[in-house]
């Protein structure tokens, strides 16, 4: 549907906020909001129902209520004083206020074209399959078996069933393995079956499982991975949170979780697709071949993971993992040459193969994500790009990625704050993240232009003892130093420029350095400047 009010259009289908006609980046829990008040106007919309819809009905601060309230204010022109939109009725709750009209979408624009896996309690394994295109048994599925409370007063039972739930969420939002339903799952909660058994009856080839014990102040998660078609535990870790932050943090933890887990199935998949004769290879098993190679990040390896993304999808045109698979291979090639390459150019195939894997599943997070990367260096689409992101993090909250390039746009967009906050949040989803230095070097740029010059050397320095041949680093490294006075240290910074053989002209750095905000460029050519770099 489509809800319009003053110059505003509110697109719940596209997961998009227009106003005069342009798009407006919004969190995905602040566009939520919106369309629940929207949706709900001419009434009072209780907190309570403020969280079912926006946090699943985790209990959260108040101040996390607020500042969503306070952004969908701002997103739509409105403010707290004026609550000329949304109105706070004290005690209450919120009230939206605006002369709203509706408009159906025509059914080819409003249907996605695939759904989520596993969406909801009532989903059925076999019928997400079909809507992927590939048989159940080509897909190896997933079961979340109910994850148990240890403590033993069965006080904090409903703590492990809201982990099991935000596990299952999280591991369906990757769409990749098709994930059991949880009413399905839930029925195994202390049956005492072994793992092949319980494989068996949920149609599952791998099971997670877990238990949660509260330890004084302290909430701790044991998880594992078992591949119950050989009864074998494929891996096992430990996670833990404070107590009393357990129901603000309940969704980042289970990222966290997902975040190991994600790769150890792809690994297991892959060991298990090497074993097959090359003449019975599917579509999944090109698939989990070409993402294996992927993740090497050789050059080699990058054209093998090409290659086999591109032998799946001439196998199954409709599912669209190999498509995104083609559109990461080209990011990864454009990673690797980034530093010296022209910033128009570097992402253009990154872009065109990513909107070509859109127009197969417009809901597919990995495809949003790079097509934001793609539309910000390629065109310098700061809205559109922006808009991107948002939609992968809304599909994918597990996604370390989306937080990476969120930032990344978000900062030269000229917003700091949430640049930096996504760039943190990066490494609490990841603490392994691949591309660690690139994010403590944005970090480090985006708090020099804060004038927080003590954090952004902090940053740097991470960036560089992590890859001290990442050019763009140490060309953060100069300007810092520039602005800090220390000519000895921006000096050095230049000389590892030149070793490095990257580019330090006027032209080149504006191009790769795409600040929306003439202030924050102003910023850091000076730094450049005063560190006797001729910009």
């Amino acid at each position: 549907m489509i809800h319009a009010f003053e110059d505003i259009t509110l697109d719940t289908a596209l997961f998009e906020l227009r106003r005069a006609g342009d798009v407006v980046p919004v969190e995905p829990q602040v566009f939520e909001l919106l369309a629940l008040l929207v949706r709900e106007r001419g009434r009072v919309v209780t907190r309570d129902e403020i969280l079912d819809v926006v946090w699943n009905g985790r209990i959260v601060s108040d101040a996390a209520l607020s500042s969503r309230i306070k952004a969908a204010r701002r997103a739509i022109g409105d403010d707290g004083e004026r609550q000329r939109l949304i109105r706070t009725v004290r005690g209450r709750g919120f009230r939206f206020l605006g002369d709203v009209r509706v408009a159906a979408l025509p059914a080819a624009v409003a249907a996605p074209a695939l759904p989520p896996e596993g969406e909801g309690d009532g989903a059925d394994p076999a019928r997400a399959a079909e809507a992927l295109s590939l048989p159940l048994l080509d897909r190896p599925a997933i079961a979340v078996l109910p994850f148990s409370d240890a403590t033993g007063d069965g006080q904090d039972n409903y703590l492990a069933d809201g982990l099991t739930d935000e596990v299952i969420a999280a591991l369906s939002a990757w769409r990749v393995f098709p994930v059991i339903s949880r009413n399905t799952a839930f029925r195994f909660r202390g049956a005492g079956q072994t793992a092949q058994e319980a494989g068996s009856a949920t149609g599952a080839r791998y099971l997670v499982t877990g238990r949660l014990v509260r330890d004084g102040p302290r909430v701790r998660l044991w998880a594992a991975l078992i591949d119950a078609a050989e009864d074998r535990q494929l891996w096992s870790g430990r996670f833990n949170r404070a107590a009393d932050q357990i129901f603000d943090l309940e969704e980042e933890l289970a990222a966290e979780v997902v975040s190991v887990l994600e790769p150890e199935m792809h690994n297991a998949e892959f060991q298990r697709v090497m074993r097959k004769r090359p003449e019975n290879m599917t579509a999944w098993d090109l698939a989990m071949r070409a993402a294996w190679h992927v993740n090497r990040m050789t050059p080699a390896d990058l054209d093998a993971a090409d290659d086999l993304a591109r032998r799946a999808v001439d196998l199954d045109p409709a599912w669209s993992y190999p498509h995104a698979l083609i559109a990461v291979a080209a990011f990864q090639r454009a990673m690797r040459a980034w530093s010296g390459a022209a910033a128009e150019t570097a992402f253009v195939e990154t872009l065109a193969e990513a909107q070509r894997a859109l127009e197969v599943d417009r809901n597919l997070w990995m495809a949003h994500a790079l097509a934001g990367v793609g539309e910000l260096w390629t065109h310098r689409h700061y809205d559109r790009a922006l808009a991107h992101v948002y939609r992968a993090i809304q599909l994918n909250p597990s996604a370390a990625w989306c937080y990476h390039f969120c930032g990344c746009i978000a900062g030269f967009a000229g917003d700091l704050d949430v640049a930096l906050a996504q760039g943190r949040r990066v490494f609490r989803v990841d603490p392994a993240y691949p591309y660690t230095a690139v994010v403590e070097a944005d970090l480090a740029l985006w708090s020099m232009l804060s004038d927080d010059l003590g954090e952004a050397s902090l940053h740097i320095e991470r960036a560089l003892q992590w890859d001290p041949d990442y050019g763009r680093g140490w060309q953060r490294y100069v300007a810092l130093h520039g602005l800090r006075g220390d000519r000895e240290s921006s000096g050095r910074g230049i000389a590892r420029l030149r070793a490095l053989d990257q580019p330090v002209s006027r032209d080149y750095l504006a191009s790769t350095y795409p600040f929306r905000n003439p202030e924050h460029a102003a910023v850091f050519f000076t730094g450049l400047r005063r560190a006797g770099v001729n910009v």
